[in-house]
Parts: structure tokens; sequence; C-alpha cells
């Protein structure tokens, strides 16, 4: 089955600025100069509300889905969730490295055995930089591909750039994350990076995610590991309502 993607909506859900992680600077021996020469910058990690689409009802291909998703269908349901984060670095500044995670749970955890978890993720490893368009695929496992793309395709919002390195992590747990590098890109993590994950929930479960973001910002003495202002680390869970 092909879904075509649009771009993802603009306006972000979440908005966090990063400060110097003090505590982390103090153990590495920095008297308060590293921290210092990030007073006044403003580095941000924005995040877009989560897209939810149920698989199962979308499904229409003349291909039958496999024995194995079919033996599970009278107990669970899939939902693709599309997610999306900018990094927005101050001036003089940039990221260097970032992880953004994406918790999976159920909004009432009181009613067992309701659970939920990472069923398929993408990207999983990027080491070059990777064009693909907005159509994904699903095999009859429920599995993702996104089909190649060039730059010089269209419009812009049909293709996605992901750029090295990333590597996704979490499968079939409740967390799935992604890890950004800037290996040798002197422009360092900036714009929107966007990731997808199928997750497998009980019926039943009202499913919800919460995001978190860890980074390290380099700044003119060098790179120096950062923490949310505020928000106590985790967002405020979103409910994954289908679109």
């Amino acid at each position: 089955m092909e879904i075509t993607l649009s771009a993802p909506p603009s306006q972000p859900a979440v908005v966090w600025d990063f400060v110097p992680n003090t505590e982390a600077l103090e153990k590495a021996g920095d008297d308060g100069g590293w921290a210092q020469s990030l007073v006044g910058r403003v580095n941000r990690v924005e995040i877009g509300t989560p897209l939810t689409y149920d698989l199962i009802s979308m499904w229409n291909d003349a291909t039958p889905l496999s024995d194995q998703i079919k033996a599970t269908l009278d107990k669970s349901d899939y939902l693709l969730v599309r997610m999306a984060c900018s990094f927005m670095p101050d001036m003089r500044c940039r990221f260097t490295w970032g992880r953004f995670s994406a918790q999976f749970a159920c909004l009432d955890e009181s009613e067992p055995p309701h659970d939920v978890l990472t069923f398929d993720l993408y990207p999983r490893d990027i080491t070059e930089q990777t064009l693909r368009t907005r159509k994904l695929s699903l095999d009859p496992s429920l599995k993702m591909t996104f089909g190649e793309a060039s730059l010089n395709m269209g419009y812009a919002e049909e293709r996605m750039i992901f750029e090295p390195r990333v590597s996704g992590a979490g499968l079939l747990s409740r967390t799935a994350s992604w890890t950004f590098q800037a290996e040798g890109h002197q422009g360092g993590l900036a714009g929107s990076r966007e990731m997808y994950a199928i997750i497998r929930k009980t019926k039943g479960c009202n499913a919800c995610v919460r995001f978190s973001v860890t980074a390290e910002v380099h700044g003119r003495l060098g790179p120096i590991p950062v923490r949310q202002a505020s928000g106590g680390g985790q967002s405020s869970p979103f409910r994954l309502q289908v679109d």
C-alpha cells in the first residue's frame, strides 16, 4: 500500500530553549567560563504536533496483510505516527549533537494488559545525505519504505532530506529515539528533521506520546552540553488521535 504524505504543519506544539548544563560542566571541571560563553544566546528546539493514521482502516491494497499481522488484529491496532523537530541555533552557535525521543504509552495505565510498542521506525541509520519522496510504501508485514528522490524533482515540499548522521533506536520498545550528529558539517544541526514510527497498541488503549530532547551546542569555546531551560525534561502527553 502507498500513502502520499504532505509536508508536516509548521505550527510548533512544543518550544524549548536550551541553556548550559552546569551540573555536567562542573563534573568536567568547568569553573563557569564555558557556561558564561552561552549567556544571552537562545538555542531553541521546536517540536511539531504529531500526526496519526490508522493503518488497518486505510489498508486497501490488493495484496493481503501477512498472516503474522492478521493473527494480531483481534487484539491490536497499528498506527503510523509522524513527528518533526527543528533545531534553531543562535548566531555564532550550532547544535552538533541531539537526541529526539518519543515515549509511547496508554493514557490510562491502570487497566492492564494495555500496552504499546514501536513496531517499526524510520529513519534507521543514515550515513550520507539521503533524499526521499513523501510517498510511503507499506509491505504486508507493515514495514515502511520511502521512494528515492532527487533535488530536481518538483517542489521542495514533495521530498525529504535526511542528513548524516542519523541513528534510530527503540524497535519493539515503548520509546523510539533518533540521534543526530553533525559530522563534518560546519553549519551543525539546523532546520527540520522528520521521524516516523509505526506503533502496535492493544485495542482500548488510548495511546499517547511524550517527547524529550537532549543536545550539545558548540559555542565560541567549543562543544557544551545543554539542557532545557524549563519543562522538566519531557513534554506533556499528546493523545494520538487518528487524522
